[in-house]
């Protein structure tokens, strides 16, 4: 099947940027030392395995990318390619990023936020039984009359740790809910007798609301930090987790999206530079300095700065045994989320 080319939007996080590499996949990857290789290991030992192609789609995530500006606010962002692989480092901070936001808008509205979490007792059953248990109990309790009154909605979200002591995994669920007061010991013998052999449950209110959606954003976009751990356990819990749902919502909590849409307002954003464009051309031309200026400040860029003609004489200008880019520029993308 092709790949199909998506774009996202990234919101610069701070002023302080590191030299700017040839491809905006390069200026993302650059400082996080071992992961991207690390998450490049693991997808091309999976497609040797499973003889598939992930690992190219990985490869290209980022790698084009155009700086564009929004009509009405003049606000620049970045948008680019993404591959929408669970365990690519890009995708999951920009997907944590986003639902960030979507939880603290959420909790916003709550009026009685608490962070709930289910744990099984250790064991050594295979990791993929493991969490069919958990999923099964966990759509149990969920069930129950007590908490059906008592929570209103909640994000749930799966997360997993491995203990090299034991060589055993730690999979639970973890619970934002806005909810009534439900006394510990009950929930605790409620998941004793779901789960036979687990009574570990842990309640407790949530002070910090941005605190709380920053750390469910963090499990939602990744269930486990595999760099901490060797690699075939990467290789395990990536072939135990895959096509599983890793979190969801349920109630008032519906309207968190979890997964990036496009938004209506696409029309309103657009192409002022490719990346390769702006940042070569930024020690020479006013313009590109004004363009990455805005993107770090967060201020509007006047609306006649452009450098997109540039863009399209580079594209039509191919001299012979001249690369004027790294990689290859698509005509019009769409300006989307993804």
């Amino acid at each position: 099947m092709a790949e199909t080319f998506s774009t996202s939007v990234h919101p610069q996080e701070t002023s302080a940027l590191p030299p700017f590499s040839s491809t905006f996949q390069q200026h993302l990857t650059s400082p996080l030392g071992s992961v991207w290789l690390e998450a490049r290991q693991l997808y091309s030992f999976l497609d040797d395995k499973h003889t598939a192609s992930r690992l190219d789609k990985l490869d290209h995530c980022r790698s084009f990318a155009w700086f564009a500006r929004n009509k009405a606010t003049g606000l620049v962002r970045i948008l680019s390619n993404t591959c929408k692989l669970r365990w690519c480092p890009l995708c999951c901070t920009s997907l944590s990023h986003y639902i960030t936001h979507q939880a603290i808008a959420w909790l916003d509205t709550a009026k009685s936020p608490k962070f709930l979490t289910f744990t099984l007792r250790h064991s050594d059953n295979a990791l993929s039984d493991q969490i069919d248990a958990l999923y099964r109990f966990f759509r149990r309790i969920r069930g129950q009359n007590l908490l059906k009154r008592k929570i209103n909605g909640g994000i749930w979200f799966f997360q997993i740790k491995y203990n090299p002591e034991t060589n055993q995994y730690h999979p639970h669920i973890h619970c934002l809910i806005d909810s009534l007061f439900i006394p510990h010991h009950a929930l605790s013998s409620m998941w004793a007798h779901i789960t036979q052999d687990s009574k570990i449950v842990d309640i407790r209110a949530v002070h910090n609301r941005k605190s709380a959606a920053r750390y469910v954003a963090r499990y939602c976009a990744s269930p486990a930090n595999l760099s901490a751990m060797p690699f075939p356990n990467r290789v395990e819990i990536a072939e135990s987790l895959h096509g599983r749902r890793i979190c969801g919502t349920w109630g008032t909590a519906r309207s968190v999206k979890l997964r990036v849409r496009p938004p209506e307002s696409k029309h309103e954003w657009e192409n002022i530079g490719t990346w390769w464009t702006v940042t070569r051309m930024l020690p020479l031309d006013d313009r590109a300095q004004q363009i990455i200026s805005s993107w770090q400040t967060h201020t509007p860029l006047p609306p006649d700065v452009s450098m997109s003609p540039e863009d399209d004489f580079l594209d039509d200008y191919q001299a012979p045994n001249i690369q004027l880019h790294t990689t290859p520029r698509a005509q019009s993308p769409p300006l989307l989320w993804t």
